[in-house]
């Protein structure tokens, strides 16, 4: 084993020292452990949620108003790069019922923001919202 250990580090070029295939080793570990974490824990939520918005969601007309952060910021690549489009969806409270005895014949609004794929402004459009949650709307086409 000596002789062989000798032999080697005689050779001439660059040796890759344990610590450096160490940190190699974990480094990997970890991007494929987030990698399957990812897989195995937010995508069935995500298609779980999906499917709920599909099966159980309720229907109400609202208004969809998108925010271009390209025009607030004069670095426009670094902005489409690094931040997701946004718009605010306004709707009214799906559920009257559930409102307020002080409030019950008035329509409460709903007004959040969501993230979106289509970059314009749209009017009178499907929002669908859950049952249970009335403030869970989401624009149909997005």
């Amino acid at each position: 084993d000596d002789a062989y250990i000798k032999e080697t580090m005689e050779l001439d070029g660059e040796q890759i020292g344990l610590m450096e295939m160490l940190y190699v080793f974990l480094s990997s570990l970890l991007i494929w452990s987030t990698l399957g974490m990812y897989l195995n824990l937010f995508v069935p939520r995500r298609r779980e949620i999906i499917h709920r918005y599909l099966e159980e969601g309720v229907q109400v007309l609202g208004d969809v108003y998108y925010d271009n952060p390209r025009k607030k910021c004069c670095f426009s690549r670094l902005t489409q790069c690094f931040f997701a489009d946004y718009a605010t969806v306004i709707y009214s409270h799906p559920d009257p019922s559930r409102l307020p005895v002080s409030n019950a014949g008035d329509q409460w609004i709903v007004q959040k923001r969501v993230r979106t794929y289509q970059l314009f402004h749209r009017e009178r459009i499907s929002i669908v919202v859950l049952p249970e949650l009335p403030l869970s709307g989401q624009p149909k086409a997005d």
